[in-house]
């Protein structure tokens, strides 16, 4: 059997080949065989099969496939859109009912007032991913306005891929790691030996939490709604005063004054300057007689 220190070596010789791994997995790679303690110390095992998916609803693919293990594209979809509603607080209850209609919930909602006490807030929606295109026109169907939309759409099939194939090689390598510090004599050893257990836990535990990740934000969309207020595109009104309306009334009074204007005009052409003209030209007729004979 093989000594202590050498099967220490060749731990550490297998922990540093599980973080090369993914680099072979995405280029086609076979992973790195699972091999016992003895195995590891005489000659190796022949080569594992290949990867075959675990993923909850996704069937395994032949062979040779260039994402193996994926019988699909994994897409995350999310949506973002600003709706123009009633009353922002009284779409709380609705949009709730919408997102439990479409395999989802309601993940995140806040409101707030400004001085004129009109309401504004935002709505976290989660729905199931396959129907998100109906949730969406459900939603929209409420606004009477929509001002913003925006619909993303992220791959990460490749990324499941190497996380998948990272889990499993730490895994394996936890495994080993267990099966070495059975066998330790000294306490120096298990000391070294527990050091990389943790570091290999945590890498383990980090690798799961995004590998779910990923699957719930495939598995279900996010849609972000900003509500706003149809008052605030109302006319502005304080205690019974509307600008629009003193407005319009200053408008009239200048169009009344400006017509009284030409009004005036009108009269002074038609009437005022005949008459002018029959009162002076007689008064300047007699004005010259009487100025003559003094001269």
């Amino acid at each position: 059997m093989p000594s202590l220190k050498a099967v220490l070596l060749l731990s550490l010789a297998l922990l540093s080949a599980c973080k090369k791994e993914d680099a072979a997995v995405a280029a086609g790679a076979e992973p790195m065989a699972d091999y016992t303690i003895a195995e590891l110390a005489s000659a190796p095992a022949p080569a594992p099969p290949a990867i075959v998916a675990r993923s909850v609803g996704i069937a395994p693919v032949q062979p040779g496939s260039v994402a193996v293990g994926i019988a699909q594209r994994i897409i995350i979809r999310n949506a973002s859109l600003t709706l123009v509603v009633k009353d922002p607080e009284a779409e709380l209850g609705p949009l709730g009912e919408i997102a439990s209609r479409f395999g989802g919930f309601l993940a995140q909602s806040g409101f707030s007032r400004d001085g004129a006490n009109i309401a504004s807030g935002t709505v976290q929606l989660r729905v199931d991913a396959a129907r998100l295109d109906q949730a969406l026109a459900a939603i929209r169907a409420r606004a009477i306005e929509v001002r913003d939309f925006n619909l993303s759409s992220d791959d990460v099939t490749g990324e499941v891929v190497d996380v998948e194939a990272r889990l499993r090689n730490l895994q394996s390598a936890e495994a080993q790691l267990h099966e070495i510090m059975r066998q330790a004599k000294k306490t120096e050893d298990v000391m070294s030996v527990f050091g990389q257990l943790t570091q290999t836990r945590g890498e383990i535990e980090q690798s799961q939490a995004r590998l779910k990740y990923l699957r719930e934000s495939a598995a279900l969309s996010t849609v972000s709604l900003s509500l706003q207020s149809d008052a605030a595109n109302r006319p502005v009104e304080v205690a019974g005063w509307q600008p629009t309306g003193t407005a319009r009334r200053a408008i009239e009074s200048l169009l009344q004054a400006l017509q009284g204007l030409a009004d005036l005009l009108i009269w002074s052409l038609i009437v005022l300057l005949p008459l002018g003209l029959l009162l002076v030209l007689p008064l300047r007729a007699l004005w010259r007689r009487w100025r003559k004979p003094s001269a």
